[in-house]
């Protein structure tokens, strides 16, 4: 089942600025929006068993007052992306119109850049601007935002927005939309140098063309030779059909290498069918099967039948069957995915020594390259962080006032039934980045990967 899906990432806001009060929306069009979503999410969504305790029509009935009484179109679709948050899903997110977004930013401010990580639970600076590197710099971590403690303010400001499949993926998410807010607004923030000296400075966020400290550009493919003629490929994203192109391309030099590192720590998703297309030449197996999914099934007469029944103590087939589907409880099972190896027998490289390395950012179609590699036993030794932990098919709509949703529809797991989306793939050898690794500028995960390499080659 080919799943076409890049992951997109949906910002969270702050306290809106009076310029946005001029755009107001009916109370028809705002109760359509809530309803509309309400609705996809009560037909379409595949995760509610992630949510058990969530009583989504009594979620959408306590939000019917609580856009209404909205004033601006920010304010509307922050109580949407509030709403969309019970659901706890990374693909299933409401997003901004255009027009509000492009107001927004987090990172610049003036000649200031900060790019923040969530390391081991505190916001730390890990990438700044180059000509202001020692006001803020790499290693600090902020310790308050506008006077409020950072924890009061994540809880206050910022997770209630989240939409997330895994718990470690919200915290990751509350760290790098911490600033997040208007462009032209100012920001206080309290933070600890790594000298331990404490400080407070007033930011105003303002798009600026300043370099970064770590230049980090996005690149689709990259190839590199390290120590002991093995090379490392980066797959960023399997939403271009370059990347295979490009693999093919680079494929008679990789022939010659004694071991292969493939990197998807930044690879948020795209075309599971171009992961399946690369990691066939790793393999001599016929086919590549990845992961079975599911969706929900809807039949409105046997819904009905159950409505009658759903209190029956009537034990037949036919009668749980109706209260199965008055509940929402029948799948429809899709199979699982599966390519055949179409990679030329003279090309593969089925014994080449392996290392995969992926991360936090790693998700949707990256997570079906990852399942696809679990059912290659023992072909590649994984290291890094567990995954993005949200995979699936959602399906897109439009909002009043120009923004958009969508809606998770396709619940995924491991062949066997294991589940991995809200708990993430986890690697055979997991290491957690320190503060020290970004002060120091090593890569603990790359090296231990090469270390790994190295031994298999001798």
């Amino acid at each position: 089942m080919k799943k076409i899906i890049i992951l997109f990432l949906a910002a969270t806001s702050l306290q809106a600025p009076a310029q946005q009060a001029d755009t107001v929306l009916s109370d028809a069009d705002k109760l359509y929006g809530l309803s509309r979503f309400w609705q996809e999410a009560n037909y379409n969504y595949a995760y509610f068993s992630n949510v058990p305790g969530l009583d989504w029509d009594s979620a959408y009935r306590a939000y019917i007052p609580a856009v209404l009484a909205t004033k601006t179109l920010y304010e509307y679709y922050r109580v949407l992306q509030k709403f969309c948050a019970l659901l706890k899903d990374g693909h299933t997110n409401v997003y901004f119109p255009e027009y509000i977004s492009n107001k927004r930013g987090r990172r610049s401010f003036g000649d200031i850049k900060l790019e923040l990580r969530n390391i081991d639970g505190k916001p730390i600076v890990v990438n700044t601007a180059a000509v202001t590197k020692d006001i803020i710099p790499v290693g600090s971590e902020i310790i308050s935002v506008d006077n409020l403690p950072v924890k009061e303010y994540i809880n206050t400001h910022v997770r209630p927005y989240i939409s997330q499949s895994a718990e470690y993926i919200t915290e990751d998410w509350c760290v790098d939309y911490l600033l997040d807010g208007f462009l032209g607004e100012s920001v206080r923030v309290g933070f600890i140098k790594p000298d331990r000296s404490e400080h407070n400075i007033v930011l105003k966020r303002e798009v600026k063309q300043v370099d970064w400290l770590q230049p980090s550009a996005f690149t689709l493919f990259e190839l590199k030779w390290l120590p002991g003629n093995i090379a490392r490929i980066d797959l960023n994203s399997f939403g271009n059909r370059k990347i295979v192109d490009t693999f093919l391309t680079v494929l008679p030099q990789l022939q010659k290498a004694k071991a292969i590192i493939i990197d998807l720590r930044k690879n948020g998703g795209g075309n599971s069918d171009h992961a399946a297309s690369i990691l066939s030449y790793f393999t001599n197996s016929d086919s590549i099967r990845g992961s079975k999914w599911f969706t929900r099934e809807h039949r409105a007469s046997y819904k009905a039948w159950g409505s009658f029944m759903k209190d029956s103590k009537d034990s037949s087939d036919w009668a749980r069957k109706a209260r199965d589907y008055y509940y929402g409880r029948v799948w429809f099972e899709g199979g699982q995915m599966t390519e055949a190896n179409q990679a030329p027998v003279d090309k593969r490289m089925p014994g080449v020594p392996l290392a995969v390395l992926f991360g936090h950012a790693t998700a949707s179609a990256a997570e079906d390259f990852l399942i696809m590699l679990d059912g290659l036993k023992g072909r590649a030794t994984t290291l890094g962080q567990r995954s993005f932990a949200s995979t699936g098919q959602p399906i897109p709509f439009t909002l009043p006032g120009g923004g958009s949703a969508r809606i998770c529809t396709k619940k995924d797991t491991y062949p066997d039934g294991r589940i991995f989306v809200g708990v993430g793939i986890r690697p055979d050898i997991e290491i957690n980045p320190t503060v020290n690794d970004y002060l120091q500028q090593k890569d603990p995960v790359l090296d231990r990967a090469i270390n790994i390499l190295q031994r298999k080659i001798k």
